[in-house]
């Protein structure tokens, strides 16, 4: 099965190729040049694949990585297929078609998608090396690393890609400009469906400036839509906002959110946050259209999908397979990464807002029997934009689903909020890591097939969370995995892992499985903050000119200058809220150098001992000094020293979890003490 899939993968990338070039490129209406970038990233992934098949004993132990490179090829060919338009019997028809699909599926903004193939074809291509090389004799050389999973192309193909990018945008405009035939859009114009007033206006478009979120409702990237053009079809849902609605427009099925009572502020909200997003995990939104008849009614105009998570995992009656739920897992986070990245926060994650899709590019995948999804954040009513440049308008905190919501957010009530306020007052407002509990509430779901918190009555719910209780985890759940979820619905807002973070361990235990490493179930990570009380110890050792780092969120590292006996420097690498911040004390220009760098946030300090005793000093006057002569630092996996030599008197710090530093020093490391929590 494994060369299958091997063979597959080549015929795909084959195929893609001769798309792509020779007289197959002129059929490339929409991002020729990324299509051209991808393919060509593909042609490298093939040179991999060539030089497995020679080695046909190790193909088997690659058929995992073999089978998700094939599932990323599919897709990035279907990306390409997306793009292409082979000219039918009539011209007209040839030019409706690829200008159409041009408007309603933003194909002008979609480099985020050609952005996520690229960096996904390398790095399947680099698991599926990873394996060969595992079964051979040179396995020191084939280990997988976090670093390798952080999601991001290098400088080189992002500049490649927006280069391409740019390429494409001219070229749109250059075929545009023919099927105008001489349409001139003014401050009366009405957008029609026809070819030449569709043209004019997303050329006018391609040629304005990007509109700021602040600007008057329907001034932005979202077409300004006829509601007499929008059909009302079958109901999709519904909810206090209104109801969703099968429609057509420009030939194309899609949804129609239909906002009931909104007023004109709630309907400004929504499509601002959406007009500027364009993300392969976000739902596109690609029109607004207004009633003008009677009570003004507002709509938005998406992608339609064929159902929710929720409605998915409930007729699921097995479980998914721990790879497909922790693609779905990276698909969701990798959206909200995104979002985040903006200053949005979606504010009510969970299962029945994120909408998917069977992928069928690659029929010939049998995952068990369940299919692979496309997953995309969706409804974001309750969304904000946070930057310098727009207000923090009034936060509706309690309005999320219950079962989904960060504890923090349950115990702020709505007139605790400054309405207009450029910030939050309360400091328990953690609102990008609200998003991150919900995150982990929906991966228990999307691990169990259940819903959370089953026969909690709602007045119960916040006490229950404050007491630890949360969704279980099935037991297959490998322990790297159940770790990473923890810390994600951790009671402690400031615990809780980012999105960077959070994709870049997902990426990395899948990278593990399907690699057969079982280091996904030996690394555990542990949560960052206690709620118990921090403890001061120390000082040991002599006096001198007094440091004190304070406590931070961890320590990812440090760095000892030692010579004659004697601790020259201490440099700690502290986490602070995500961010590195570096401490150095004593004089780290002279010394043996001893750089250490923690698998954080999975390793910790938790001890430190050692010894102090007079030592030599010869400035100012002063010849000797009481410093630390030795020291050892202690994490949860390993001991790192002794640093220095052994002293007369002897220190020893109790076990805890070392969160900052504080002592004495000149021109060595006189004295030292830390700063312990309780690690839960």
């Amino acid at each position: 099965m494994a060369s299958s899939f091997l063979l597959l993968a080549g015929e795909a990338i084959t195929q893609a190729l001769d798309l792509t070039s020779g007289d197959s490129e002129q059929f490339l209406k929409l991002n020729r040049h990324q299509c051209k970038y991808v393919a060509q990233k593909m042609s490298e992934s093939r040179e991999v694949l060539q030089a497995l098949e020679p080695a046909v004993g190790y193909v088997v132990r690659c058929e995992a990585a073999l089978k998700e490179l094939y599932r990323v090829v599919t897709n990035a060919l279907s990306l390409i297929k997306d793009c292409r338009f082979e000219p039918s019997l009539s011209k007209d028809d040839h030019h409706e078609s690829w200008l159409r699909t041009a408007i309603t599926q933003r194909s002008y903004e979609r480099s985020e998608d050609f952005a996520e193939i690229c960096y996904d074809l390398q790095w399947c291509t680099s698991i599926v090396w990873i394996s060969r090389l595992q079964s051979g004799a040179t396995l020191q050389d084939a280990i997988l690393v976090p670093e390798d999973c952080d999601g991001r192309l290098g400088a080189v193909d992002l500049f490649k890609l927006q280069r391409a990018a740019n390429q494409d945008r001219d070229d749109l405009r250059y075929n545009l400009e023919p099927l105008k035939q001489g349409h001139v859009c003014d401050d009366s114009c009405e957008l029609s469906q026809s070819d030449s007033s569709l043209a004019a206006h997303l050329l006018e478009r391609l040629n304005s400036k990007p509109t700021p979120a602040t600007t008057e409702i329907l001034t932005s990237s979202l077409w300004k839509v006829d509601a007499q053009d929008l059909p009302d079809g079958k109901l999709l849902g519904g909810g206090s906002f209104g109801s969703v609605l099968e429609t057509e427009w420009l030939g194309q099925k899609h949804a129609k959110k239909v906002f009931g009572d909104a007023s004109h502020g709630s309907f400004k909200m929504e499509s601002e946050v959406l007009a500027g997003l364009s993300h392969p995990h976000l739902l596109r939104i690609v029109g607004s259209s207004v009633n003008g008849r009677g009570k003004l009614k507002y709509a938005l105009v998406m992608e339609l999908m064929q159902e929710d998570l929720s409605e998915f995992l409930r007729r699921t009656t097995v479980p998914l397979s721990i790879l497909t739920a922790l693609d779905l897992m990276l698909q969701v986070a990798r959206g909200l990464k995104y979002l985040h990245s903006r200053r949005i926060v979606h504010r009510d994650l969970k299962s029945a807002n994120i909408l998917v899709a069977s992928l069928t590019a690659a029929p010939e995948l049998e995952y068990s029997s369940e299919p692979r999804l496309n997953a995309k954040l969706a409804d974001f009513g309750l969304s904000k934009t946070k930057n310098s440049s727009t207000r923090y308008s009034r936060q509706t905190l309690n309005t999320g689903t219950r079962k989904w919501m960060a504890p923090e957010v349950f115990e702020i009530s709505e007139d605790e909020i400054d309405n207009g306020s450029m910030e939050p007052p309360d400091p328990r407002a953690h609102p990008f890591k609200a998003d991150v509990y919900s995150f982990a509430i929906v991966c228990s779901e999307i691990l169990t097939n259940k819903e959370p918190f089953p026969g909690v009555p709602f007045g119960s719910l916040l006490k229950h969370i404050r007491d630890g209780r949360r969704p279980e985890l099935p037991d297959g759940c490998p322990r790297r995995l159940a770790s990473l979820i923890k810390r994600c619905w951790d009671l402690e807002p400031r615990s809780r892992p980012d999105f960077p973070e959070i994709c870049r361990e997902l990426l990395y235990v899948k990278g593990l499985l399907l690699t057969g490493d079982e280091r996904e179930d030996h690394e555990v990570a542990v949560l960052r903050f206690s709620t118990g009380p921090i403890k001061v110890q120390g000082t040991w050792g002599g006096g001198g000119d007094p440091f004190c780092d304070g406590v931070a969120t961890g320590i990812k590292g440090f760095r000892i200058t030692s010579e004659e006996g004697v601790i020259r420097s201490l440099q700690v690498e502290y986490d602070i809220c995500g961010k590195s911040c570096i401490s150095r004390h004593g004089d780290y220009h002279v010394g043996t150098v001893d750089e250490i760098k923690l698998n954080y946030p999975f390793e910790y300090l938790q001890q430190i001992e050692g010894s102090y005793d007079v030592v030599p000093i010869g400035v100012r006057g002063i010849t000797s000094i009481i410093g630390i002569t030795s020291i050892t630092f202690k994490s949860n996996f390993r001991a790192y020293g002794p640093y220095g030599k052994h002293g007369k008197d002897i220190f020893k710090s109790e076990s805890g979890e070392i969160v900052g530093f504080w002592g004495a020093c000149f021109r060595c490391l006189d004295s030292i003490g830390v700063f312990t929590i309780n690690p839960t």
